[in-house]
């Protein structure tokens, strides 16, 4: 079609433990009133190069638990782009809701995601941009361990000069964390790879339309 996509693959499964879609080329991933219960691993785990459309059409739930070894219920190595009418659950028990590698951009949808207790993570932890074009995002990062708070959002940078971005457009973004609730940066001690600072990043926040309503509950240190 006109966005490049080769294929889109429909899940319509109620009772499933893991989903793992691999492509270097892009591709649709549909979700129809899926619940996916994961034990030990991500909920749905996206491999490749290939940009992902995430499609939500009906009602679905994506949780893991504590025992799970990577970083996230749903983690992407490339860009993920939500779209459709549908609403997406995620609950995160042990780190983050949504770990992207790449690009997270969310044109439309209802999308909630909650970091429980047990989870040390952040509800959407992003390596390069996040940018919000519409839909509605609500974030509960509900962990208040010391030293262990969650933050809502946060754009960690890499090693590029132009990453780094959170971009609000347009549509809703309600926050409620103990730590901060959105927040662009990197940690140049643990991040920088070349000694020329032209490839650093430039971790920028642009609020340009939209509602945003962001609580936070935790005590400055």
């Amino acid at each position: 079609n006109d966005d490049g996509v080769s294929y889109n693959y429909i899940i319509t499964n109620e009772n499933l433990t893991s989903v793992t879609v691999s492509s270097d080329v892009p591709y649709m991933v549909t979700l129809s009133d899926v619940t996916i219960n994961s034990a030990d691993t991500p909920a749905l785990i996206l491999k490749g190069d290939g940009k992902c459309f995430l499609n939500l059409r009906g009602i679905s739930k994506l949780s893991d638990t504590a025992d799970n070894s990577k970083k996230g219920v749903i983690t992407a190595e490339s860009d993920l782009i939500i779209t459709g009418d549908g609403s997406l659950s995620v609950t995160a028990s042990k780190k983050h809701g949504l770990k992207i590698d790449g690009v997270l951009r969310i044109l439309s949808g209802s999308i909630t995601v909650t970091t429980t207790k047990t989870s040390d993570g952040n509800a959407i932890s992003v390596d390069t941009h996040y940018i919000q074009d519409g839909g509605n995002v609500t974030i509960y990062a509900t962990n208040d361990t010391y030293g262990s708070e969650n933050k809502g959002i946060k754009v960690n940078g890499t090693e590029e000069r132009e990453s780094g971005k959170l971009v609000i457009n347009g549509g809703r973004l309600t926050i409620e964390s103990v730590d901060k609730g959105i927040t662009a940066g990197w940690k140049l001690a643990e991040d920088a790879e070349t000694e020329t600072t032209d490839d650093d990043p430039d971790p920028s926040l642009y609020i340009n339309n939209g509602v945003v309503t962001i609580t936070t509950t935790g005590t400055i240190y």
